[in-house]
């Protein structure tokens, strides 16, 4: 048989597509795990449907959740990696702010992000003093609590997003439903309370990394 009739499965992509990055697909997947994750407590909070046993999905939630956390440590060595990099070429350090009344939560944070090579230059507790702060120093990196004194943290994030334009904002929230809110405000990401602050950092990171501060 003649194979001139036969299409050929050679994929031409468009003109503006892009490869994405090893760590953008690391994002990606570590982002469907999650959704997955969320996807199958929603279904089973709706249904009483016992096709599976519980032995059954325990096995499947304990193999996605052990490939989230091989993600997860793929992510934080990247992000490593990108920022020691960035160093070795004779780069500054980024510089962070941390905007939270928990001091136990930002003595946990600051750690990590010394960990990530970034340089923790300030914490405030009051979101006042924060604005202050973001707009003398202009970081590279900023974590704003919601629930401030003197000023809101949603309002905070407005006014750097507005004051520090080129300052990677990210979230620190009490419920889910604060998180579209912080986001549509400007910032880059926001977690719950319920993430550790090893991730949140780590997070914070990354999505510095993603927007080529």
């Amino acid at each position: 048989m003649s194979d001139r009739n036969i299409p050929s499965t050679t994929w031409d992509p468009p003109a503006s597509w892009e490869r994405r990055s090893d760590l953008e697909l690391l994002a990606d997947q570590l982002q469907a795990i999650e959704a997955w994750h969320v996807a199958r407590r929603a279904a089973e909070q709706a249904t009483e449907s016992r096709t599976l046993t519980r032995e059954m999905r325990l096995d499947v939630s304990r193999r996605m959740e052990a490939r989230r956390r091989e993600q997860q440590a793929l992510l934080d060595c990247a992000a490593a990696q990108l920022l020691e990099g960035r160093q070795r070429l004779g780069g500054p350090r980024p510089r962070a702010v941390l905007i939270h009344r928990n001091a136990w939560f930002c003595e946990r944070v600051t750690s990590r992000l010394i960990e990530l090579g970034v340089e923790v230059i300030a914490h405030r507790d009051n979101g006042a003093d924060g604005i202050g702060v973001a707009v003398v120093e202009q970081p590279d990196l900023l974590l704003v609590e919601d629930a401030l004194p003197t000023v809101p943290g949603l309002e905070v994030v407005r006014r750097v997003h507005r004051l520090a334009p080129h300052t990677v904002v990210g979230a620190h929230v009490a419920y889910a439903d604060g998180v579209t809110a912080m986001l549509e405000a400007g910032a880059t990401a926001a977690w719950t309370r319920q993430v550790p602050p090893a991730d949140v950092a780590h997070g914070l990171v990354h999505a510095s990394v993603r927007s080529g501060v």
